[in-house]
């Protein structure tokens, strides 16, 4: 439960924080955009685990569109035991990512 309450309060900051800066509706979201979203980040995962140099994983989260929502995600989850060491852990937080790379992109479209 508790990891359904981090989920759920990061959603509400996600949806908040993008809509009042937005100002507008954001366009509604296909399952097909939330497919590729999904399938992005799986294979944006899978390219960093092959990758030695943390260089790139650092390049990675400061070139992402919105650095400081994505800090904030990651550092709430962090500070809540959301760490992702566990399979279901991983996977809210891989959705999450997934909620998050999708309003952003409505933001910026």
């Amino acid at each position: 439960m508790p990891m359904l309450d981090n989920a759920l309060h990061v959603l509400m900051v996600i949806h908040t924080t993008i809509t009042n800066e937005r100002g507008t509706d954001l366009s509604i979201v296909s399952r097909e955009d939330i497919r590729h979203a999904t399938k992005q980040h799986f294979a944006t995962l899978s390219d960093l685990e092959s990758e030695p140099d943390r260089k790139v994983w650092q390049l990675t989260e400061t070139t992402y569109p919105e650095p400081a929502l994505l800090a904030y995600v990651i550092g709430y989850l962090k500070d809540n035991g959301n760490t992702g060491t566990t399979e279901r852990q991983r996977m809210v937080v891989s959705m999450l990512k997934v909620a998050l790379d999708l309003y952003v992109d409505a933001y910026h479209n």
